[in-house]
């Protein structure tokens, strides 16, 4: 084969390559224009009337939390919080809220325990204090003092590269990350924003379109990030909020915004 011959090859090859390069680039700046970036702005426009709902009725949200070592503990979730990177174009939303108790508390551990639960309250920036002490049984056990204060997140990503929104949660309904995935089959309608509703109001555990997901647990790596992805963000919630009213999104149709109310209204005594 000539030199002028492999020249031509190569040449054609890295047309082909270019072109292939251009037709994904375009495929994906599509699926997110027509399918991802509507369901986002739907996200957030929702999770923000959602929040003003919630802070007008002074509604609580109750649940019962798996707490590590420790084991169920009622908590109360409050401070909501919703940041995104772009108003326009978001690719991301974050969703963050604090459970906590109103009290410190003492909780009786297992010795052998003592790490990961200072780990995991480490995580939280959530202060102990132990000691040991013997249960009314006389066997050995660590006394834990503590006011928890546990920050849960959901995220909502745009996932162009396959075709479909991702919702993460971190140490929401328990300790650790689950995953769940829409595929742009998947309509963001006013019956999944419902469901949306009782998920992040503890009236279910799952978003029940989707299957159980798969929990793991957050490796050392995966913590620091997420500290310092919610640090950023309450850095950039106090600029944030002298632009509420810009951001403010139009209401929703009636028909949406009666059943929100429906969820928020007491029982009668």
């Amino acid at each position: 084969m000539s030199y002028l011959e492999q020249l031509r090859r190569d040449a054609e090859k890295g047309r082909e390559e270019k072109a292939a390069r251009e037709a994904e680039e375009q495929r994906r700046k599509a699926v997110y224009l027509e399918e991802l970036r509507p369901r986002l702005l739907a996200i957030h426009h929702f999770l923000l009337d959602l929040i003003s709902q919630l802070r007008d009725a002074q509604w609580s949200v109750e649940l019962q939390y798996r707490v590590p070592a420790i084991g169920v503990v009622p908590l109360l979730q409050t401070s909501y919080r919703v940041n995104v990177d772009s108003t326009d174009n978001p690719r991301e939303i974050m969703l963050s809220t604090l459970c906590g108790t109103a009290e410190p508390g003492r909780y009786a551990i297992e010795p052998q325990q003592e790490a990961e639960l200072r780990a995991f309250l480490g995580s939280h920036r959530v202060k102990c204090e132990m000691w040991p002490d013997r249960s009314p049984r006389g066997r050995r056990v660590l006394i834990c003092e503590t006011r928890l204060a546990l920050t849960s997140t959901v995220f909502f990503r745009a996932d162009v590269e396959n075709s479909r929104l991702a919702v993460e949660t971190r140490d929401f309904a328990s300790p650790g990350i689950e995953e769940y995935h829409f595929p742009v089959a998947q309509p963001i309608d006013e019956q999944w924003l419902e469901q949306l509703a009782g998920f992040l109001l503890r009236k279910s555990a799952v978003l029940r379109t989707l299957p159980q997901p798969a929990a793991r647990g957050l490796s050392a790596a995966e913590r620091e990030a997420l500290e310092r992805r919610l640090l950023e963000a309450r850095l950039r919630d106090e600029a944030a909020r002298q632009r509420d009213n810009e951001l403010a999104p139009p209401p929703p149709e009636p028909r949406l915004r009666d059943r929100l109310r429906g969820m928020f209204r007491r029982p009668r005594e």
